[in-house]
């Protein structure tokens, strides 16, 4: 089975996608992850495409009030949009035969309806879904 696993964050978001992918390809699946820039993240060995966004460099863009504004309109925003749009153009190309995404990953539901495939949401938190314990955060 062709797996896109896609994930959108920082190392903490990234580290579990990347042990999913190395997990689902020792069990014999071709296995492709889409995720941040990242240069604190072992890919060695994985099929590992970039988002072309870095939230280490759009964190350094903040420095608080109207700059964190400024920021957020001209630098986060079209980078997210660009991330997004990556990541659905990363699937639609590569056909995989589901994809696996996390939450911040919004147009992971627009390919997978796109390609007639399943589409699971990878939630390392109870961001949507609640919990016995817990209810959604999100």
């Amino acid at each position: 089975m062709r797996l896109l696993l896609a994930t959108l964050g920082s190392r903490g978001d990234v580290e579990p996608f990347l042990w999913l992918a190395r997990a689902a390809r020792a069990a014999g699946h071709e296995v492709r992850v889409a995720l941040p820039e990242a240069a604190d993240v072992d890919t060695t060995g994985l099929d590992a495409v970039s988002l072309g966004i870095s939230f280490a460099d759009l964190a350094d863009s903040l420095d608080g009030g109207a700059a964190a504004l400024r920021a957020f309109r001209e630098r986060i925003r079209p980078a997210m949009t660009r991330a997004l749009a990556t990541a659905a153009e990363v699937a639609v190309d590569w056909r995989p035969d589901a994809i696996v995404a996390h939450p911040k990953v919004l147009t992971a539901p627009v390919a997978a309806a796109r390609l007639g495939v399943p589409w699971f949401v990878g939630e390392l938190t109870p961001t949507l879904t609640p919990t016995g314990e817990l209810p959604a955060a999100g």
